[in-house]
């Protein structure tokens, strides 16, 4: 990848474009976490499955890695989904 994420055209941050590039957490485009947003455009959350971002090492510690794998598998899904929202009705 060449460029800055400014400047990179086949690069999008869902975070920057959804809060447009706002960084502070107070305002008009405050930044939540991904699972805010994927409650607020109706997109079903990875956490679903009772593993999230903080539990990936206790799953592994136990030997979940199939739960793991499929956590992410959807949290891939919700991002996809989130940007494709984001492209149809948010993108300028």
């Amino acid at each position: 990848m060449t460029g800055t994420k400014f400047t990179y055209p086949l690069h999008t941050d869902l975070l920057d474009e959804l809060t447009f590039f706002s960084p502070g957490p107070y305002g008009a485009t405050k930044r939540f976490n991904f699972d805010f947003y994927t409650r607020e455009f109706d997109i079903t959350s990875p956490k679903g499955g009772g593993i999230d971002g903080s539990k990936v090492s206790e799953f592994y510690k136990e030997g979940k890695i199939l739960d793991i794998a499929e956590y992410c598998l959807r949290d891939i899904t919700a991002t996809w989904e989130l940007f494709l929202k984001w492209k149809e009705y948010l993108r300028w």
